[in-house]
C-alpha cells in the first residue's frame, strides 16, 4: 500500500517506518544461515518506539529434517517474551513439526494455497495431491484437498479426501476441526446449522478471515446485506491486501442499491 519495492522492506530503516505506520510496537526481523553441516535461524524483536531491542534469539540444527522443529522452538520462545495481551488470545496448540516433518510436502501445500487464493483450482488441486503424496498424513493436506475438490465439483473425491483428514483428526488444530465439520455440512446443506456453526468458530477465532467470508457470503445468499456487509469489512480490516474482499464488498453493495460504495470497491 506504501508502493515500496519489496527488496527495500529488507532495510531497517524501511522495515522501522513501516512498523511505526501500522502503528506496532515490536518489529521482528530476521535471518537464517548455515555454518558447516548446522542450520541456524536468528530473529530479532525491536521496540518500534525507543529502537531497542528487546530479544534475539537463535536456534539452530542439523539438516533440514529438523526445520519444522526449529521453527517450533523458535516460535515458543519468541511467544514468551512478547508483551501484552497474548494470553488473552485463544491458543492453537498444534506446532507447524505436528503437521508434516516434509520440507517439500508443506512447499507443495502453501504453493496450493496461494493458487487458490488466485482461483486456481487446477493448479491448487495439483499442488495438494503432491503434497499428501509426499506425506501420507498430513491431516491439514487432506482437509485442504477435500475442500479444493468440493469446489471443482468431485464430491466423492472429496468425501474420501475429507475420511482421509478424519483419521488423523488429532494432528489439526481447533481451526482445522472447525473447517472439517463446515465441510461437512456441505454435503448434507442445512443452512441453520452451517450459520450457527460458522458463529461459533467465529467466537472461538474471531480473526479468523475464513469464517467471516464463509458466513458473510451465506448472508448474502439470504438477502441479509448488513450482516454480510458487517462480516466482509471486518475481513477487509484484517487484512487490507486481500485483493478478492473488494469483490464481495463491491457484490454486496450493489444488492444494497449503494451503487456509488459498490463501484468504490
Amino acid at each position: 500500500q506504501s508502493n515500496i519495492k519489496e527488496q527495500d522492506l529488507f532495510k531497517p530503516d524501511v522495515a522501522l517506518e513501516m512498523a511505526r505506520n501500522a502503528e506496532t510496537d515490536l518489529l521482528l526481523s530476521g535471518k537464517f544461515y548455515q555454518i558447516n553441516d548446522s542450520m541456524y535461524i536468528e530473529v530479532e524483536l525491536k521496540d518500534t518506539h525507543s529502537q531497542k531491542f528487546v530479544r534475539r534469539e537463535v536456534v539452530h540444527g542439523l539438516g533440514m529434517e529438523q526445520l519444522f522443529a526449529m521453527v517450533d522452538n523458535l516460535s515458543d520462545k519468541v511467544r514468551t517474551n512478547i508483551r501484552g495481551d497474548l494470553e488473552e488470545i485463544h491458543s492453537d496448540p498444534i506446532n507447524l513439526v505436528e503437521m508434516t516433518t516434509s520440507v517439500e510436502a508443506f512447499r507443495c501445500y502453501s504453493s496450493a494455497l496461494e493458487n487458490n487464493e488466485k482461483f486456481f483450482f487446477t493448479e491448487s488441486e495439483e499442488c495438494i495431491e503432491k503434497a499428501v503424496s509426499l506425506d501420507t498424513n498430513f491431516a491439514a493436506g487432506y482437509l485442504f484437498l477435500a475442500d479444493i475438490k468440493f469446489r471443482v465439483n468431485k464430491r466423492e473425491e472429496a468425501k474420501s479426501a475429507l475420511m482421509e483428514a478424519k483419521k488423523r483428526i488429532e494432528k489439526l488444530t481447533l481451526a482445522d476441526k472447525y473447517q472439517l465439520e463446515l465441510l461437512e455440512l456441505r454435503f448434507d446443506y442445512d443452512r441453520k446449522k452451517h450459520i450457527e456453526k460458522l458463529q461459533e468458530a467465529i467466537a472461538q477465532f474471531p480473526t479468523h478471515i475464513d469464517f467471516h467470508i464463509e458466513l458473510g457470503r451465506i448472508y448474502r445468499e439470504i438477502g441479509e446485506y448488513d450482516d454480510a456487509l458487517e462480516h466482509f469489512e471486518i475481513v477487509r480490516e484484517l487484512r487490507p491486501n486481500k485483493k478478492t474482499i473488494f469483490n464481495e464488498l463491491g457484490y454486496v453493495n450493489a444488492l444494497r442499491k449503494d451503487f456509488k460504495t459498490g463501484f468504490r470497491c
